[in-house]
């Protein structure tokens, strides 16, 4: 809810003045952004490898698919997503382990990791339960894959202690569950101070999309 009416009221305050967001804001560093498709749900190999050319051939540079059906079948997966969009698209891998009611061990990640790096993943989303800071630092260091979490984030205190441990390479937080632009702003120079970058989790509307794009714009630690 005070995600919700602190960007309305930056977005009618610029209409007032007219002038855009990010001048309300302090400025944007760039003024161009790289963008990826997510999706990859399927577990079927060539069904999966037709939804990612898709993205490829629309325009994407960089995709996203889900992992966590099993662990040869990952693999499989993964194999199969690569060969499809080639050597030089980005390829994010989502685990989603925060919402799932079983969440996969430390162990079970940190072997999946080592197996999937020939494949060279842009990051492993949220591999981990979202408390598990200190599995997360241990993660960090059993991989050679960037490790992103911090879409389920709704305050700054698993946020602070993720930062501390240094237990991430990309923070993803979703200024609509923040508390709105300006906090993920705040969230995004905290990242970049400890050597973090950010990448917005984004779902499900066009105003949370255009927040986030704009926190990212409006922050030096912002990838993508």
């Amino acid at each position: 809810v005070i995600s919700g009416i602190e960007i309305a009221v930056i977005d009618l305050q610029g209409k007032q003045l007219g002038v855009p967001a990010h001048t309300l804001l302090g400025g944007a560093y760039r003024d161009e952004l790289p963008a990826y498709a997510s999706g990859g749900l399927s577990a079927d190999p060539d069904e999966l490898q037709r939804e990612l050319m898709g993205y490829v051939q629309a325009g994407y540079r960089a995709v996203k698919m889900r992992i966590g059906h099993g662990f040869e079948p990952d693999l499989r997966r993964v194999e199969a997503a690569r060969e499809a969009i080639g050597a030089d698209v980005q390829l994010m891998l989502d685990f989603g382990a925060s919402y799932l009611p079983e969440p996969p061990s430390l162990g079970y990640v940190a072997r999946l990791a080592r197996r999937l790096e020939p494949f060279q993943p842009a990051w492993l989303e949220d591999p981990l339960p979202r408390l598990d800071v200190a599995g997360y630092a241990h993660l960090r260091q059993e991989t050679s894959i960037p490790i992103a979490a911090g879409e389920s984030e709704r305050s700054m205190d698993n946020i602070l202690r993720m930062l501390d441990a240094e237990a991430i390479d990309i923070l993803q937080t979703d200024a609509v569950y923040v508390g709105g632009i300006l906090r993920q702003i705040e969230i995004g120079h905290l990242a970049g101070q400890a050597g973090v970058r950010l990448a917005p989790h984004t779902w499900g509307s066009g105003p949370g999309l255009m927040a986030n794009a704009l926190a990212v714009a409006c922050s030096p630690a912002g990838l993508i």
